[in-house]
């Protein structure tokens, strides 16, 4: 490649996408760009070593950034993939294209910049864009639920777990239609789903809103075929009705309390002091468990009642933490 050629290629970066760069962090050895509303950082090698194959993965991820963008979903998880940072490198590992790094320790064990935690890495541009064309067209989306899941929702969340439990439990993806995309008949085999409970959540996110290589492949497919992962996936990211099924039925906390009826209108603000999520169910007129809410640890919530219905709060092993009475206008809650 002529330096002239090299250097018009690079410019063409820095001109197209390098706008707003100087506010956000600097990292060694990496060009940041900003990419749909997304902070993107560019290994440095990579644009002087390939720079033509560079730039198409750079355009290739702009678009499947653009792609997530307009997916519809709530404006919670939004909010969260917004955060999410890019590394793309020419060729950190030649058997992978990409992943999320959840572990700071993890990441600067591996000789990697400890800013790649919680974040998104590229670790193949090659790989990136041929096995995006090839059969996983939704990979980009498959690792910013891996962050949404954990970040957002928290890896303990007890609606992914019981639903992965659940499909688990049933063998419904033990033996599934897999697409290589090679042209090749599509063959059966263990659905990555069942890795764990973090690539089941991954894995059925891709289907819902785009496509898999692994059955489901699609929306449709994953309403019938994993009619509880479909709901799951309607709650968490659309926000739509509360999936009670999902959660177990046979932990309930025996009690004599039981809501009555109140037309008289009440806030309760919970705040989580805990280190771990916890799960609000309201107690209806029977005495029975109605799952409502989660919390994160450190965060709070504002919950619409009325005055004599009683809540439950409980953590993941579904152990009791405090129940009480609403019975004020506007009550604050503390869980430690």
């Amino acid at each position: 490649m002529s330096r002239k050629y090299h250097f018009s290629l690079v410019l063409f970066f820095a001109l197209l996408y390098s706008s707003d760069s100087l506010t956000a962090q600097s990292v060694k050895g990496y060009q940041l760009y900003q990419l749909s509303g997304y902070q993107v950082y560019v290994q440095k090698e990579a644009l002087t070593a390939d720079a033509k194959t560079t730039r198409q993965a750079i355009e290739l991820l702009k678009n499947k950034l653009e792609e997530v963008n307009s997916l519809y979903m709530q404006a919670r998880p939004k909010k969260y993939l917004k955060r999410v940072k890019f590394f793309m490198d020419l060729n950190n590992d030649p058997n992978k294209a990409a992943q999320y790094h959840v572990s700071r320790q993890w990441v600067v064990q591996h000789g990697l910049p400890p800013e790649m935690a919680k974040a998104i890495h590229i670790t193949n541009i090659h790989n990136f864009i041929n096995w995006t064309q090839l059969n996983q067209p939704y990979m980009i989306l498959h690792e910013m639920a891996h962050a949404y899941h954990d970040v957002g929702l928290s890896y303990q969340n007890i609606l992914v777990k019981q639903a992965y439990r659940r499909a688990v439990k049933k063998g419904i993806y033990e033996n599934v239609w897999y697409n290589s995309g090679s042209g090749s008949n599509i063959t059966k085999k263990r659905a990555y789903a069942l890795n764990n409970v973090q690539e089941y959540f991954a894995e059925i996110t891709e289907a819902f809103f785009g496509k898999n290589d692994y059955y489901p492949f699609n929306r449709n497919d994953l309403k019938t075929h994993d009619p509880k992962g479909y709901a799951l996936m309607r709650f968490m990211w659309q926000g739509d009705k509360k999936p009670e099924e999902l959660i177990p039925k046979n932990k309930q906390t025996n009690t004599q309390l039981k809501s009555t009826n109140s037309n008289i209108a009440s806030r309760i603000h919970i705040i989580n002091q805990r280190q771990e999520v916890i799960y609000g169910y309201w107690i209806d007129y029977q005495g029975q468990e109605k799952y409502y809410f989660m919390i994160n640890p450190g965060q709070r919530l504002t919950q619409n009642t009325y005055v004599n219905h009683v809540w439950r709060i409980k953590n993941e092993a579904q152990k009791k933490l405090k129940e009480f009475t609403s019975n004020h206008p506007e009550q604050t809650i503390e869980i430690k």
